[in-house]
């Protein structure tokens, strides 16, 4: 018969080994000959002036911080980003009793095409959306800025991410 000690060493070494099986890297996802990634200037299909520029600033901002690929001009690179910035809202959020609004909801969406240059084949491709809140007194480029990086990260951890 098992003693009570001997139960508890194998349940541990079986915990050990179970967990020493399952991984957690923060190494990307890419091929090994993505290194380089260009960004185009994305379209702006939205009402909203500059939003295409600002977006484009953005990705490069969050590639450059993220530090996986580095960002190049187009004869360097192997991966080719282009885009637009297809959805844009500002919509009343949160109401006072009065019906004043006091926060507003931002919304921003682009479409995204990655391009592997070396293949001569889409890499990834995709609608990325997201959102922030805004006070009745911030200016409203605070939450234009806040929903763009939301999108421009989640975009860069969708393509390092790719499977």
């Amino acid at each position: 018969m098992i003693g009570t000690a001997a139960l508890r060493r194998m349940s541990c070494g079986a915990i050990m080994l179970a967990l020493g099986c399952c991984g957690y890297s923060t190494r990307s996802l890419l091929p090994s000959h993505l290194k380089n990634v260009s960004i185009d200037i994305f379209e702006n299909r939205t009402i909203k002036i500059g939003l295409g520029e600002d977006m484009t600033r953005e990705l490069v901002r969050q590639f450059t911080s993220d530090g996986t690929m580095r960002v190049t001009g187009e004869g360097k690179a192997q991966l080719k980003i282009t885009g637009e910035v297809s959805y844009f809202n500002k919509e009343p959020y949160v109401y006072g009793g009065d019906q004043t609004v006091y926060r507003y909801k931002v919304t921003v969406a682009s479409k995204v095409r990655c391009f592997d240059v070396a293949k001569n084949a889409i890499y990834w491709e995709g609608e990325v959306r997201d959102w922030a809140l805004l006070d009745q007194n911030q200016e409203e480029t605070v939450g234009i800025n806040e929903a763009m990086t939301k999108v421009a990260k989640e975009t860069v951890r969708r393509l390092l991410t790719n499977w």
